[in-house]
């Protein structure tokens, strides 16, 4: 045995030795010596030989063995494998021999068949595996069958019979497995015996067995017979049998079928059809169920099927008698097999088939369901299923017209069997027998009265109860025009008017769609009836929840599932809505009305049985729809809106419940339904009380716990009450809505059942956001609002302005404003506000709306009475975070700094000092802040440009307003260009402002002097006064010794004027200092003798007036307040002189100081009048020089005189003809408001009254004459346009509102008047005061008008300075009056003694003033500046738009509007005559004065703002133009346009066609004298401002939409990178522009230190 180990090497090896070397000799190594073979043979004892064997079975199959070995093993071995071997030694040496002739295959040469002889010899069953694992090898696992092909085959069949009776599944698997590949690749030489008998070993093994592995193994045999083409005829029936079986195999049926499918594509087809059909006819096979099913099968699948053997063809009638035959055996699956096949064949080729086919098939429908029928079948039975599946096919081929001949056959055994056949069958027969009822059959009605009897008043199948409803409605839906009475009264109302008690939903929803459908064209008599109907299905459900609910929950209202009823109420309300919807606007209107109250009633009826479901929800939202979109016109017509484009009014329904109910309407003045047959000459009004539906929708917003149906009506309810002759005409009453509304607000959880919600719960948020809406419209009612509703919503919208909808609770405060004006001052209200408003986050989306509020709540007068200082504190600290430039567009900075201009003007004197200091603290940190950013490039340098110029500009304007109210412009009168006429001037720049000052020039050319004079210069230094000079002797003698004036009389006047970029302001001084600053008589008599010159301050048309009688005072009192209240002439204002004794200007002083009467907080008269005491002598106007003064305690020492400089200021205000002076205190923000920034023309006196009003000034008296004169000069001028003057009702309104402001506001009472003189307003030619106050006592003139006293004490004083001037003479002294006085005639003298004082801001930064050298270019750059006014312009388009104008010129076209538009333009501004407007001192946005632009133009102002409005109906249409460009030019160039939309229609967005109208302010005007005010804005400029409708009354529509405008405009003026701004950023940007000028023309040489002021002198 060990040299059996030690045996040769592995081919391996042996082939790497035969590589070595091509000249090694090629050896074979020696395995089997003879001592080898001697251990293998017989001789050896069996055990060893079959360890043997066993060790060198490897060696044979891995080794190449020595030539013949093979022979000498096998001589060795032959023994082992007789029969008389024991089993384990038999299998032992087949398995050596296996191996050995697998290793040795390709050297067996002719051996295979000396072995394989010896396989077919051995026929133990024992050995039946070995031998196939040796017949395997042999055969290379049945690939080569050398030598041996012509023996294989017997083999094969005795093989086959041997593993099939041995049962052992893996000796038949490794058999098959041979068999296959035999006949894979050796089908040539299987013989047709030997394949018969092996098929018909498989027929019989698949019939038996079970195995599936080996049943597999067999189908491939079968199918390699079919794809090699070795089955023959012979063996076809067996072939078929197998494969009929493996069929109902489900792991072998589709293998099966191919393989079935591959054989009936080859020539034994027909074969096979021919065999299968016989097969079927075979009577021995009736009980083989799975061999006749798998025939039917394969006929059905090879002829008609899906996978159709197409070689096949057609022939379907010679096959169908077998399929009969196979019903007939009675075997369930069989038929059931049949049935599919017939569905099949009716599928596929139904339209195709002929009358024979159908003939076959319909028999065989018979038979499958007289089985069915025998079976017993249940429903869900396969077999059944597929028979009403046939059923199905074949109706739907018949109604296609596919069947021919069978109709009345197949259509009488389904109504035969109709209980067994399914609905879709029933469905089809009723259709079927519905094809032959028409009119024009007899009996027509009976047999579909007979048809509904039995298949729907008697069949208890809900879908052929329905099919019948649908034969109906297809009969109605035909002849119901034709046969309406018929079809109604006997077919309709019998079979349906019970449809609310039927049991099934279904049957139910679709009765009621017939009736609906009925009722949409019965006629009205019907109509009622079936509408009835209808609604029974609704209450039914109403019912049914009050049953549930009483067994469910003991009669608590819970929300409760849908049921049945509430899905037929859906349909039937659903049905009466769009009954609705279509009877609306037809004849007769009863039918729309009483539809409308079933609907209101259902409503109602079920929010009070408290049961809620989804479906009664959705039922609700629908009808809530219907309610909503009501309407009605200004006659109370009620119209529905059945889209959001057309509402259609009728005439026939109203809301007014005063129009008589059933009153007869003629029908052709109205637009009638035409598609309405049955229109008729006259209707009846029928009366809709909207009543009950307000009710309903409260009981909603009450009761509804469905959150998507509450959130639904709520958010259609605004566009229900904003139809306002729907709420008129029905008399709503909105407070409860109120009451309700703002209860849920304020206990949103405080319901008995809380909100539900079909996907997220509702927050408080989401509540807020549906309900405040609909009290922004309620704002617009305020006239049918209680005070309480008004307070009630005032306070809701103050909650809400912190929250989601903070921004249309600020708009609705907004409209508060103006339509609850006295609900906002009787509540309180505005301090809680404020308080609100201060905690709402300063956002780009909040700015407008806030600043919008702001400027609203300026308009209301009375409010700066009550606020206090921290309540103004916080209004400006609300305003201030808005003026950021760097956060907020240039338009929201310059609106926060308009309307912080506005509230900072309009506040309290007192309070102005301490919000200017917490402005200028706040924007002083903002210019810090700015200061401390790096260098910036582009848009943020030009914003932070921006912002540091806004900053500078308010600055300017609280310098301005801090203390007192002053117009923007001064105006000289005559006075002042007299005496500073011909004087020097010059200009410094300092900062950002320019001062101007002017001097006065005596008149040199005058060698003439006043006889005053010469008392001055000869008399008092050579003969003095005489001691018994008496001044009551005569009157005062002086005159002029030549007709020119006197140069006295301008010695020492100067003007300043500071050009601002707010404006300017101008004052007229003169100096009181002598050259001699050491001499008291200079100074004595410049307080006496000079005392004339100053008299330019005193009222000098009052010289000559006695004091009148306190009678008299009454009188002039009475008569002011007539003048002031019949006419609007303005009023000058002039400066008052009061003389007081030494003890009463202690005591006044000490008043002053109690008082705190300082620079500070100086006194008020009114809101906006300043006026100063000013304290002086007056001289005497009687012939006495320096003489007697009448009245106790009226003469002053000169060392206590006074002289207080006052602004020569003007107030401008419109006036139709008359140039206006000076004008009264400007009156209340809400009405006619006063801007001082329009400038009034001064009254010109001719040249003689110049010189003798300036004669009485200087003298010290005006005579009686120069009065007169004065007085009828100006009175002419007033008569001549007293009747075109507009008047100004407001007033004396506001000045008598301030006038009792209270403490804050200090006037002077009667008990003052002794000591203070009370300032007036009067005219030059008016000798009455303006104000209603006492007149002022007058001025002392003559010697007549001295008591005794004054005239004692006058003389004393003359007597002393007689002395005093006589002792200065003696002395060599000087006498005033002879020196030069050009010194007081140089402007820099002037402007050293002021600059140096830091009166006008002196060096505090180190800027050092610029004197703006004289020429051409500093005047030019001056008057540029000038030129542009110190306010904001604006020009703003109005037009209007008649009934049915939609086109630009008939719009252009109109000259007249009605009388609303009328009150409209009253109420939007003041009209003024064109011709008497000067354009420099009145802005006119470019309207001629010619009469070009017509006659009239509308103005309106306030205190920072001029507004021109292009008003087309008040401009002329001329009549060789048509297109009206004379109105086009103006209008089509303005950024906003007005437009009062009185067409009844929409108005288009750009119906007027321009460059420009970037916004169109849209007035709608609505009954009731309620508007609806839209803006809407060119596409680029829709976010510039809040574009929201507004609901406005006819009173405040003027102030809103003019706010509105000028804030569209202001955004427009500032959109990108305009160069239009406001005006006072221009001036701004001139003073910059000429400091940017003049400094860099000043070389670093010229900047000399503070000290040195020659630089600027």
């Amino acid at each position: 045995m060990q040299k059996i180990r030690a045996l040769g090497t592995s081919r391996g090896s042996q082939k790497s030795t035969e590589e070595d070397g091509p000249d090694s000799p090629i050896e074979t190594p020696q395995f089997f010596t003879e001592e080898v073979l001697k251990m293998m043979g017989c001789e050896v004892p069996r055990s060893q030989r079959l360890r043997a064997l066993k060790e060198l079975q490897e060696i044979v199959k891995t080794k190449r063995l020595e030539k013949h070995a093979i022979e000498s093993i096998w001589v060795a071995i032959e023994d082992l494998i007789d029969l008389d071997q024991p089993v384990e030694v038999r299998h032992a040496a087949f398995r050596f021999l296996s191996a050995l002739i697998d290793g040795q295959s390709s050297s067996l040469g002719n051996l295979r068949a000396h072995f394989f002889e010896i396989l077919k010899k051995h026929k133990l069953q024992e050995d039946l595996h070995e031998r196939l694992i040796l017949l395997q090898v042999l055969t290379n696992d049945g690939r080569s069958l050398l030598y041996i092909d012509d023996n294989i085959g017997p083999l094969a069949v005795e093989l086959i019979e041997q593993a099939i009776s041995a049962q052992r599944l893996e000796t038949t698997k490794l058999f098959m497995s041979i068999l296959v590949n035999i006949v894979q690749s050796n089908a040539v030489f299987m013989k047709e015996q030997w394949i018969n008998q092996l098929v018909q070993n498989c027929s019989n093994y698949v019939s038996k067995n079970t195995s599936m592995e080996i049943i597999e193994l067999m189908l491939a045999f079968l199918d390699a017979l079919v794809c090699f083409g070795c089955l023959t005829s012979s063996a076809l029936l067996y072939f078929i049998t197998a494969l009929c079986r493996t069929l109902n195999i489900e792991r072998f049926c589709a293998s099966s079928w191919e393989t079935v499918k591959k054989m009936l594509g080859t020539h034994l087809g027909y074969s096979a059809l021919v065999c299968m059909t016989r097969i079927i006819a075979d009577r021995n096979n009736r009980s083989d169920v799975f061999l006749l099913r798998g025939a039917v099968f394969y006929i059905s699948m090879s002829m008609w099927g899906p996978e159709k053997v197409t070689k096949l063809g057609n022939y379907f009638s010679p096959l169908l008698p077998s399929l009969k035959q196979a019903i007939q055996t009675k075997h369930t699956i069989v038929v059931y097999e049949v049935a599919l096949s017939v569905l099949r064949l009716v599928k596929k080729y139904g339209s195709s088939l002929g009358p024979d086919e159908w003939n076959h098939i319909i028999s065989l429908v018979v038979g499958i369901d007289q089985h069915v029928k025998e079976e017993g079948l249940e429903e869900a039975n396969p077999l059944k299923t597929t028979l009403d599946e046939v059923f199905s096919t074949i109706e739907a081929t018949q109604q296609n017209g596919c069947i021919i001949g069978v109709e009345d056959r197949f259509y009488e055994i389904i109504e035969h069997s109709s209980s067994n056949r399914l609905s879709s069958s029933i469905e089809s027969l009723l259709r079927y027998k519905s094809s032959h009822i028409s009119p024009d059959q007899p009996r027509w009605i009976s047999t579909l009265c007979s048809l509904l009897e039995r298949y729907y008043r008697l069949e208890r199948r809900i879908e052929v109860r329905l099919a019948s409803l649908s034969i109906l409605s297809e009969k109605l839906d035909k002849y119901l025009s034709l046969y309406e009475e018929t079809l109604i009264h006997d077919v309709v109302i019998p079979f349906l008017q019970t449809i609310s008690k039927d049991q099934s939903s279904d049957v139910r929803k679709r009765g009621v769609e017939i009736l609906v459908t009925v009722a949409e064209v019965c006629n009205p008599q019907w109509c009622i009836k079936i509408v009835n109907i209808i609604n029974q299905v609704a209450n039914h459900c109403i019912t049914a929840d009050q049953f549930l609910e009483t067994r469910t929950s003991g009669g608590k209202g819970m929300k409760q599932k849908d049921n049945p009823q509430r899905q037929d109420a859906k349909i039937a309300l659903f049905g009466l809505t769009n009954l609705f919807n279509l009877k609306f606007g037809r004849l007769p209107a009863s039918i729309a009305v009483h539809i409308y109250e079933l609907l209101v009633n259902h409503l109602t009826q079920h929010y009070n049985s408290s049961c809620f479901s989804e479906t009664s929800s959705l039922i609700h939202m629908v009808i809530f729809q219907v309610i909503l979109h009501l309407q009605s016109n200004e006659d109370g017509h009620i119209g529905y809106s059945r889209s959001e484009k057309t509402v259609k009014h009728t005439p026939f329904i109203t809301c007014n419940p005063s129009v008589s109910a059933h009153q007869l309407v003629p029908t052709r003045r109205y637009s009638v339904d035409q598609s309405d047959p049955r229109r008729v000459s006259a209707a009846k009004i029928e009366w809709m009380d909207i009543q009950k539906a307000y009710e309903a929708i409260l009981l909603c917003i009450q009761r509804e716990v469905q959150w998507e149906l509450l959130q639904s009506v709520l958010m259609d309810l605004p566009t229900f009450l904003s139809n306002h002759c729907l709420v008129y005409h029905s008399q709503l009453n909105l407070d409860h809505l109120i009451h309700h509304l703002c209860y849920m607000l304020q206990n949103p959880m405080s319901s008995a059942q809380p909100l539900q919600s079909l996907s997220a719960k509702p927050t408080t948020s989401d509540l807020s956001s549906a309900i405040y809406p609909v009290l922004s419209v309620l704002t617009s009612f305020t006239r049918n609002l209680k005070r309480t509703s008004q307070e009630q919503l005032i306070n809701e919208f103050t909650q809400g302005l912190v929250g989601k909808e903070s921004k249309l609770c600020l708009n609705s405060l907004t409209v508060c404003i103006f339509e609850m004006k006295e609900a906002v001052f009787s509540y309180r209200v505005v301090p809680a506000i404020l308080q609100r408003l201060a905690q709402v986050s300063a956002s780009s989306s909040m700015a407008i709306p806030v600043l919008d509020f702001l400027h609203s709540l300026s308009t209301l007068p009375r409010l700066f009475h009550v606020l206090t200082e921290k309540q103004f504190l916080t209004v400006f600290g609300i305003l201030l975070p808005y003026t950021d430039a760097s956060k907020y567009i240039k338009f929201v900075v310059s609106l926060a700094h308009r309307v912080q201009a506005l509230w900072f003007i309009r506040s309290r004197l007192q309070y102005k000092k301490v919000i200017a200091r917490f402005i200028v603290k706040t924007l002083m940190d903002d210019m810090m802040n700015l200061k401390l950013l790096e260098h910036q490039d582009g848009d943020e340098a030009d914003t932070k440009t921006f912002h540091l110029e806004t900053i500078q500009l308010c600055f300017d304007l609280l310098a301005r307003y801090t203390f007192s109210i002053v117009s923007t412009q001064p105006s000289r009168s005559p006075l002042s260009d007299f005496l500073l006429s011909g004087g020097p001037s010059k200009t410094w720049l300092l900062k950002n402002f320019l001062v101007t000052i002017t001097t006065s020039a005596p008149n040199k050319e005058s060698i003439a002097t006043c006889q005053r004079c010469s008392v001055n210069r000869s008399n008092l230094m050579e003969q003095g006064f005489s001691k018994d000079h008496d001044p009551k002797s005569s009157e005062y003698p002086y005159t002029l010794k030549q007709p020119s004036l006197c140069s006295c009389w301008s010695r020492g006047w100067a003007e300043v004027k500071i050009r601002r970029p707010s404006g300017c302001v101008s004052w007229l001084l003169r100096i009181q200092n002598q050259l001699d600053l050491h001499s008291s008589l200079d100074t004595l008599q410049t307080s006496h003798g000079w005392r004339d010159l100053g008299i330019g301050m005193v009222s000098y048309y009052q010289f000559n007036e006695e004091a009148p009688s306190k009678e008299e005072k009454q009188e002039d009192q009475s008569e002011d307040d007539k003048l002031v209240h019949q006419s609007d002439q303005p009023r000058e204002s002039v400066f008052l002189s009061v003389s007081k004794s030494t003890e009463e200007l202690k005591r006044s002083s000490e008043n002053e100081e109690n008082e705190t009467l300082t620079e500070e907080n100086s006194q008020l008269l009114g809101p906006f009048l300043v006026p100063t005491v000013q304290q002086q002598l007056v001289p005497n106007s009687s012939s006495s020089s320096v003489a007697d003064r009448e009245g106790e305690g009226s003469v002053c020492s000169a060392s206590k005189a006074v002289y207080i400089l006052s602004p020569v200021t003007s107030v401008h205000q419109y006036s139709s003809s008359v140039k206006t002076k000076f004008l009264p205190p400007l009156p209340s923000y809400e009405g006619d408001v006063r801007s001082p920034s329009l400038h009034s023309d001064e009254t010109h006196l001719t040249e003689e009254q110049q010189i003798q009003l300036m004669n009485a000034m200087s003298e010290g008296t005006l005579s009686q004459s120069s009065a007169e004169s004065l007085n009828n000069h100006e009175q002419e001028s007033d008569e001549e346009s007293i009747g075109e003057h507009f008047k100004m009702e407001n007033l004396l309104e506001a000045d008598n509102e301030y006038s009792n402001e209270g403490e804050d506001n200090p006037i002077v009472t009667e008990d003052d008047q002794e000591e203070v003189c009370t300032p007036r307003l009067v005219s030059l030619g008016d000798s009455v005061p303006n104000t209603p106050t006492e007149a002022p006592q007058p001025i002392f003139n003559a010697a007549k008008d001295h008591s005794p006293k004054e005239a004692g004490l006058y003389h004393q004083l003359e007597v002393d300075l007689r002395k005093i001037i006589q002792a200065k003479t003696a002395r060599g002294g000087s006498i005033p009056g002879s020196q030069d006085t050009e010194i007081f005639n140089n402007p820099s003298f002037v402007f050293l003694q002021l600059y140096h004082s830091n009166m006008l801001d002196g060096n505090q930064d180190g800027i050092e003033p610029i004197l703006l050298p004289p020429g051409e270019a500093s005047e030019r750059a001056i008057k540029i500046l000038d030129h542009i006014p110190p306010y904001d312009t604006h020009k703003i388009g109005v037009v209007y738009v008649g009934e049915g104008q939609k086109s630009e010129n008939e719009i252009l076209g109109n000259c007249y509007g009605s009388e609303r538009y009328n009150d409209f333009l009253k109420s939007l501004g003041q009209f003024v005559h064109l011709k008497d407007c000067d354009p420099e001192l009145i802005y006119l946005g470019g309207l001629d004065r010619s009469g070009s632009d017509g006659e009239l133009g509308c103005l309106w102002h306030d205190e920072i703002t001029e507004v021109v409005f292009h008003v087309a109906t008040l401009m002329p249409n001329p009549s060789n133009v048509g297109n009206h460009s004379n109105k086009k030019l103006h209008i089509g160039n303005d950024f906003v346009l007005i437009v009062y939309n009185h067409s009844r229609s929409k108005y288009n967005f750009g119906t007027i066609k321009g460059q420009f109208n970037f916004f169109e302010v849209i007035i709608e005007p609505l009954p009731h004298n309620c508007n609806q005010v839209t803006i809407e804005a060119k596409k680029g400029y829709e976010d510039l401002i809040d574009l929201h409708s507004t609901f406005v009354s006819d009173q405040y529509l003027g102030m809103f939409v003019r706010k509105l405008a000028i804030h569209a405009n202001m955004a427009c003026l500032l959109q990108g990178n305009s160069s239009a701004g406001p005006n006072l950023l221009s001036r701004l940007h001139q003073i910059n522009r000429i400091k940017s000028k003049f400094y860099e023309a000043r070389t670093s040489e010229d900047n000399l230190k503070f000290s040195d002021f020659s630089a600027f002198t």
